[in-house]
């Protein structure tokens, strides 16, 4: 059965955000790999620094012998403690699935924003075709984690209105924007979604 034109729209709003999701899950990966590796080169190169430093060198830089060596084998058993870390949290490989699941949804988002007419609807024709792309990406990229999926969509939403904000306030510093659509949002009346009914 041919899916409906909604439903491709609503396919494209799912990949303009999860491609966003999967940046921004990269980008954390990242930091946080790049972090595992700058401990580790830092307490690497302070246990190789001083390792075999002679005790008339540790008592010219005003390092008492005894509490040297006690340092020098705590940044050795704090670098081996954040090699196990990185191996065992795997980040990079983890930023390097939502690397591809990026490119690979930025890819089908390429095709539907290609024959996508000006008045924003799709040819009849290709609806199929692109409801087959986006689930065939979708079943083959990497799953957003559920206790990351709410806070990311919510971080989705805020840039999205912040975007809209700024296009019609460019001289409004972002930060400033941030804050009044903050206020805006949190003194806004709320009103609760409608049950469905069973």
């Amino acid at each position: 059965m041919q899916p409906s034109e909604s439903e491709i729209q609503r396919q494209y709003r799912v990949l303009k955000m999860m491609i966003d999701m999967h940046s921004m899950c990269f980008d954390r990966l990242t930091r946080l790999a790049l972090t595992i590796d700058v401990l580790l080169l830092a307490g690497s190169v302070l246990f190789c620094a001083t390792a075999f430093a002679s005790d008339e060198v540790l008592s010219y830089l005003g390092l008492e012998p005894a509490t040297s060596r006690l340092l020098i084998s705590i940044a050795a058993i704090c670098a081996f403690l954040v090699s196990l870390i990185s191996l065992r949290t795997g980040w990079k490989e983890k930023a390097a699935l939502h690397r591809d699941a990026r490119e690979k949804l930025t890819t089908a988002l390429s095709e539907f924003r290609r024959v996508r007419r000006g008045d924003k609807s799709w040819p009849t024709e290709h609806l199929s075709a692109l409801h087959d792309r986006y689930w065939t990406e979708m079943d083959s990229v990497a799953n957003i984690p559920s206790r990351s999926f709410l806070g990311l969509k919510a971080k989705y939403a805020r840039k999205k209105e912040l975007s809209r904000w700024l296009d019609n306030n460019p001289c409004c510093p972002v930060w400033i924007a941030r804050i009044r659509l903050f206020g805006r949002d949190l003194c806004h009346r709320h009103k609760d979604p409608p049950s469905s009914k069973s």
